[in-house]
């Protein structure tokens, strides 16, 4: 199942471009409104066509920028999840981790999902995950 984040997409590609329109017209004669504009359309673009989260049968993948890297893991590796309000975070470690080696943390932003999404996505992540690794705080 793949969910993407692209709440706010559309708003920013508009944005983007009515920005490229004010600044052709010289309303904004600087570079920064350029360098604004250009941000706001690839980071629309990527939210529209990337998945934020895919869940898999025994594992979930997740990119969380588009200059960052994926996340993969194991349901078997999560050692805790956190649901509170608008985030869920998941502590993890490597099933091939040193002994002692701190559990890793991914935030997960529910805010960045549509509406109908967002619940689909909580039962979806419940039915794969261990159920002893759920913890909800306030």
């Amino acid at each position: 199942m793949e969910f993407r984040a692209d709440r706010w997409a559309l708003l920013l590609i508009a944005t983007g471009i009515i920005m490229m329109l004010m600044v052709t017209s010289d309303v904004l004669t600087t570079s920064a409104p350029w360098i604004i504009a250009i941000m706001m359309l690839v980071l629309g673009i990527w939210k529209r066509t990337s998945p934020y989260v895919t869940l898999y049968s025994d594992y979930f993948e997740t990119k969380l920028a588009p200059a960052a890297g994926w996340h993969t893991v194991l349901y078997a590796e999560i050692s805790r999840i956190e649901e509170n309000g608008n985030n869920i975070n998941i502590y993890y470690k490597k099933l091939n981790a040193a002994e002692g080696a701190a559990p890793k943390r991914i935030k997960l932003r529910l805010g960045e999902l549509r509406e109908t999404e967002r619940s689909r996505f909580i039962d979806a992540f419940h039915a794969r995950a261990p159920a002893t690794v759920f913890a909800t705080t306030a």
